[in-house]
């Protein structure tokens, strides 16, 4: 974690209580992202989207970071008892889900290793010109958390659509690099509530009120139709299979 939340690290971790766990001071990234840079300062009136500017890219990068230093965690954690995760959930701490406890579909998880499980926003006029997967809640099995968190060290090799559209597509282009099209899959394939519904309708309603942008979490309907650029095939993919 950083350093808005440095001082509620402890309740965290405490709350939690994690086989592992890091606190650090804020990284200043900049080494990363100074080729990158086209507008200095940032421009207050734009949002974060598609400004290549200090505190956006900074931004994204430390993201990024927080993720690929779990990840590190997770391996260390696994050498040492000698096996690998099975299914790795990648959230913020303060999501809750409703409806009471989740189970994990473990038919899902079989064949070869690389699968990941996601959400698929719907595009948003003047916001999200495509669909786009969700960066707050997703998993996988552990091949499918590394691939997301080789994230961080793709970022300086995304000139384009990697920091020209959101933090979306920057771990779209990470999972598709890494695993190929045919590790996509809906989340509520492999998790579900134990009645077999699946809670996760509006993403954002988990972890904080506004913004509850309804989502496709299960069946992504026209799906194919939605997206454009390099990551179609990818989501081409996913929507075959979720139909």
């Amino acid at each position: 974690t950083h350093a808005p939340i440095r001082r509620k690290a402890a309740a965290v971790v405490a709350a939690y209580a994690p086989v592992a766990s890091r606190v650090e001071a804020q990284v200043d990234f900049r080494p990363h992202y100074d080729r990158l840079i086209t507008t200095d300062p940032c421009d207050a009136s734009r949002g974060s989207t598609g400004q290549r500017c200090p505190g956006v890219l900074q931004n994204k990068l430390s993201m990024f970071w927080s993720l690929r230093e779990a990840v590190r965690l997770m391996s260390e954690h696994e050498a040492a008892r000698g096996r690998a995760y099975a299914f790795v959930v990648n959230t913020r701490f303060d999501l809750k889900f409703p409806g009471g406890p989740l189970a994990v579909d473990r038919g899902a998880l079989g064949g070869a290793p690389g699968r990941f499980f996601g959400i698929v926003h719907a595009a948003t006029p003047g916001v999200h010109p495509r669909a786009f997967l969700d960066d707050k809640l997703f998993a996988g099995d552990s091949a499918g958390a590394r691939a997301a968190g080789s994230t961080f060290d793709l970022l300086a090799t995304m000139d384009g659509d990697g920091f020209e559209f959101s933090n979306h597509v920057n771990l779209e282009t990470a999972i598709s690099r890494a695993l190929g099209p045919d590790a996509f899959r809906p989340l509520c394939a492999a998790l579900r509530l134990a009645d077999g519904a699946c809670p996760f309708d509006v993403v954002s309603g988990l972890y904080r009120e506004g913004d509850e942008a309804p989502v496709d979490a299960c069946v992504p309907s026209g799906l194919r139709d939605a997206v454009s650029g390099r990551v179609a095939d990818v989501w081409a993919a996913l929507g075959r299979r979720a139909a």
